[in-house]
């Protein structure tokens, strides 16, 4: 968790981690930390993993994914 307080994205922001070897910079947090922080808070707090599923397609509707 980062300890910065953005008022943009939400207050469940992660902090991307420098490493010592390129190696690490394809693992799976690395690549997912600038998505989820620029998720809303109404997206991230969700109760359970099926109304975050769904909230994050209401999101995404609109928006281009790459």
């Amino acid at each position: 968790m980062s300890d910065t307080r953005i008022t943009m994205g939400n207050d469940l922001r992660l902090q991307k981690s420098r490493f010592k070897y390129d190696m690490r910079k394809l693992y799976f947090i690395n690549r997912v930390v600038n998505y989820w922080n620029s998720l809303p808070k109404w997206v991230v707090t969700a109760n359970n993993t099926n109304v975050f599923k769904r909230r994050l397609d209401q999101y995404w509707q609109h928006r281009d994914i790459i």
